[in-house]
C-alpha cells in the first residue's frame, strides 16, 4: 500500500506542472519601445541633437533678381530678397557670409540660391541659404573663420545722451542710440524694467565692452556697438545681464 501511494505521488508531481503549463495562455511577443538606437561613437554627443538624429532637408533652387540685402535686429546683414516673376523670396544666411555675398552679388543682378525652408523665431518663413551663385562666383555656407588675432575684450566707460531707440522687427526697443554713432545693446527684458527712464534726451552713462564685428560680418549702420555691464540713469546704477 505504501509503495502504491509513493508511486501515485510521483506521477502527480510530474503530471500537474505539465497540465498547468498547457492551461496557461501563450506569452505575448516582446514589444519594441521605438526605433532601435545605437550608442554614438566616442566623441559624438548623445541626445536629440546628435548628428544621426538630424532630419534630412530637401533643397530647393530659387533663381531670380537680387532686390536688396536685409539686416538683423543686431544691425548685421544676414539676408536678402530675391524676386522671381511676381513672387519675392526671403533668404537668410549666416552673418559671417555677408562680406562674400555682397562682394559677389549687388542689388539688381541675377542670382540663384539653393537652400531649405525654415521658420525664424519671429514666425517668418524663409529659405536658409546653402549656396548662392551670381555670375561665375558661388558662395557656400560654412562655419565662420577663426580670427587671426582675437581681440581682447576690455571694459570701458561711456556716457552720452539718448538720441533714439533701436528696435527689432517687432518694434520692441533693443538698444539705445547715443550721440557719436554708438549703440548700447539691451538684453531682453531690460527695456521693460527701465523704459520710464529710457527716453530720447536722457543722459546715460555706464561701463561695457565695445564689440568688434567678427570677420565677414557687415554692419547695416556704421555704429559702434557697446555691450553694457552697468547702466546709470537719474543717479541710479544698474547691473545689466
Amino acid at each position: 500500500m505504501k509503495c502504491f501511494i509513493k508511486t501515485a505521488l510521483v506521477i502527480l508531481s510530474v503530471t500537474l506542472p505539465t497540465i498547468y503549463a498547457y492551461s496557461q495562455p501563450p506569452a505575448p511577443p516582446p514589444q519594441l519601445a521605438g526605433p532601435l538606437r545605437t550608442s554614438p561613437p566616442p566623441g559624438v554627443p548623445d541626445g536629440p541633437d546628435r548628428p544621426g538624429d538630424r532630419p534630412v532637408q530637401q533643397l530647393i533652387t530659387v533663381p531670380g533678381t537680387l532686390n536688396a540685402y536685409t539686416a538683423s535686429d543686431s544691425n548685421q546683414y544676414d539676408g536678402l530678397t530675391v524676386q522671381n516673376g511676381g513672387q519675392s523670396f526671403n533668404i537668410r544666411f549666416a552673418p559671417h557670409l555677408a562680406a562674400q555675398m555682397m562682394g559677389a552679388a549687388k542689388a539688381g543682378t541675377a542670382i540663384s540660391v539653393q537652400g531649405f525652408y525654415e521658420t525664424t523665431p519671429e514666425g517668418m518663413n524663409v529659405i536658409h541659404l546653402v549656396n548662392a551663385t551670381s555670375g561665375n562666383q558661388t558662395i557656400y555656407d560654412g562655419p565662420p573663420p577663426a580670427p587671426a588675432n582675437p581681440p581682447a575684450e576690455t571694459i570701458q566707460s561711456f556716457n552720452g545722451a539718448i538720441t533714439d531707440l533701436r528696435r527689432d522687427r517687432q518694434g520692441i526697443p533693443n538698444g539705445l542710440v547715443l550721440s557719436g554713432s554708438r549703440v548700447v545693446e539691451l538684453p531682453p527684458g531690460v527695456y521693460d524694467q527701465l523704459q520710464a527712464y529710457l527716453k530720447p534726451g536722457t543722459q546715460v552713462s555706464g561701463s561695457g565692452s565695445r564689440l568688434t564685428p567678427p570677420p565677414g560680418v557687415v554692419l547695416a549702420q556704421n555704429a559702434q556697438i557697446i555691450h553694457p555691464q552697468t547702466l546709470t540713469l537719474n543717479g541710479q546704477t544698474y547691473i545689466i545681464r
